[in-house]
């Protein structure tokens, strides 16, 4: 009963909306591993002892060569849960995740090369998936994460002011709109993104809008969809690649070719701090990408790049999709 929870110690329902719905369940999940750990083990989750707890518990993570990823979110979600626990007083879980760090570094996704993002897409056009090639265009342009562009909503598309000089000449998409009353991933709403390049990139999102609902999804992809599309693209260039090197593959592409500053970019990505863009600023992760393909996919992915609006706009048939000799892992 709302006004006797905290009486009761347990988490009100204004704390439980610190978080997104979607950390909330990541949360949950990591919890519930914990909690089965500490039956298993004949332990107790409360204050007094939760530093110890973790730390056994994260030695057991590493044991079993669980990720670090792992490691931060059941320690997150244990601090979250457990309530009046804060973590600047685990010191021995934080030393712990310091030393599981060391050991067991996560590794970044490496950033999509625009030309291969050229190439997916232009095998997408040739399927007939003409939404999808868009959605993936603004993957990278946009620096979308995947569950952002499922959600983003024909209304949230806005439209060039005639007759403005500035961004308001441009088309925009508004992520996390207010009166959804869903946050984005840091918790904020109505972030507008400005689609400014390519030139005809906004076109292509209006003409999605043409005689459906505003409500409806802009895209019109399920989540089975849009993996499905994208894993059959993949495999026509001879690639491995994950959709989220869009994101990545964007900001690098638009801080290499100084296309925007650095807070420009970070604006864009809606990262928290520009120590967050330090790796896209590594011109050698995409020289190191792009040199894994081969002669044939490198050619087609350059030429899908010359083409790339006149096969959008149907002035021209698409490229044929290259041979595969051998599947390219682009992810690390």
């Amino acid at each position: 009963t709302a006004g006797t929870r905290a009486l009761r110690g347990l988490m009100t329902q204004a704390e439980s909306k610190t978080v997104t719905p979607r950390v909330y369940k990541q949360y949950a999940y990591y919890h519930r591993q914990l909690e089965a750990w500490c039956i298993h083990t004949s332990r107790v989750l409360e204050i007094e002892t939760i530093d110890v707890t973790l730390v056994d518990y994260l030695d057991v993570l590493m044991e079993r060569d669980r990720k670090v990823g792992e490691a931060e979110k059941s320690v997150a979600a244990a601090v979250f849960f457990l309530v009046g626990c804060q973590k600047k007083k685990l010191v021995r879980t934080r030393r712990a995740l310091k030393g599981f760090s060391k050991a067991r570094p996560q590794l970044s996704r490496l950033p999509l090369p625009e030309e291969v993002l050229y190439g997916l897409v232009m095998i997408s056009l040739g399927l007939g998936e003409w939404n999808f090639a868009v959605a993936m265009m603004c993957c990278f342009c946009l620096y979308l994460r995947p569950h952002e562009l499922l959600e983003v909503r024909c209304i949230d598309l806005g439209l060039p002011m005639v007759g403005h000089n500035n961004q308001m000449r441009f088309h925009s998409l508004t992520i996390a709109p207010w009166e959804v009353g869903k946050p984005s991933k840091t918790l904020t709403y109505d972030d507008t993104l400005i689609v400014d390049t390519p030139a005809w990139l906004g076109e292509m999102l209006e003409r999605l809008t043409v005689g459906r609902s505003q409500q409806a999804p802009l895209f019109n992809l399920t989540r089975q969809e849009l993996q499905a599309k994208w894993n059959n693209a993949c495999a026509k260039l001879g690639v491995k690649a994950h959709v989220y090197q869009n994101r990545h593959g964007g900001a690098s592409r638009d801080t290499l070719g100084k296309v925007r500053t650095p807070r420009e970019v970070l604006a864009r990505g809606r990262w928290r701090t520009l120590q967050s863009l330090a790796r896209y600023a590594k011109g050698g992760l995409l020289q190191k990408t792009w040199q894994r393909l081969p002669s044939a996919q490198q050619a087609f992915c350059l030429r899908s790049g010359e083409m790339i609006e006149q096969v959008v706009r149907g002035s021209s048939p698409a490229l044929l999709a290259p041979k595969v000799v051998k599947v390219v892992n682009l992810v690390r």
